[in-house]
């Protein structure tokens, strides 16, 4: 951007632009006008030749499309005197841009065209919207496959002491003595079975059978 100097006429290109165009830093381009110069023998197009001052990438659409010059540059070349084309906003919350529009169109009053980085680039919005409702998919997912393994194996272990546990029951163990008893061994099965099955030389089935012991 250092090399933007007003009345240098240097332009910065797109890798895309300059691939295309087969130039380099140095390298000189012709930018024609919509202006037309009116003269005796007809009406020409207003061109200026500027100097590439860099060349810049992406990795988006943006990088066939775009190329920057220093704002007096372009009003000399499209004789705007003072007077702009058009403004543009940076904010610090890309994705709050069509909320702000909406609300400049409604402070604003006069023959106006608002747009944003959504309209314009609608490629790189919608990548963009794509990866996140993925990344949100893949960890609904996730907490889901994990929700049901824990309790498929608390269902498991019901399953495996059902003897035992009728025993209990007839001595009255559940009903008076240890009511959270069974849930609690399960989720210690679980949390042995999860973080110790990884490790070398543990065995969460030795880690587990005190526990799950209960004839």
């Amino acid at each position: 951007m250092s090399s933007l100097q007003a009345g240098n006429f240097s332009i910065l290109i797109g890798a895309g632009i300059a691939e295309h165009l087969n130039l380099g830093l140095g390298d000189e381009l012709t930018l024609v006008s919509s202006y037309l110069n009116i003269t005796p023998l007809g009406e020409f197009p207003r061109q200026r030749i500027f100097t590439v001052g860099g060349i810049f990438t992406i990795g988006s659409q943006l990088d066939s499309s775009l190329a920057v010059i220093h704002m007096n540059d372009a009003q000399l070349l499209y004789r705007l005197g003072d007077t702009i084309h058009g403004l543009r906003i940076q904010l610090q919350d890309l994705f709050a841009s069509s909320t702000v529009i909406r609300d400049l169109q409604n402070r604003i009053a006069g023959d106006y065209t608002f747009s944003n980085w959504t309209l314009d680039y609608g490629n790189i919005y919608n990548n963009i919207q794509l990866s996140k409702s993925m990344v949100g998919l893949l960890l609904f997912l996730l907490i889901a496959v994990a929700a049901f393994n824990v309790v498929v194996s608390l269902f498991m272990v019901v399953r495996d002491k059902q003897g035992d546990i009728a025993i209990l029951r007839t001595m009255g163990c559940f009903a008076e003595q240890h009511p959270q008893y069974l849930p609690s061994a399960g989720l210690y099965y679980c949390a042995c079975r999860d973080f110790c099955w990884p490790h070398p030389g543990c065995s969460w089935l030795a880690l587990c059978q005190p526990i799950l012991q209960l004839a």
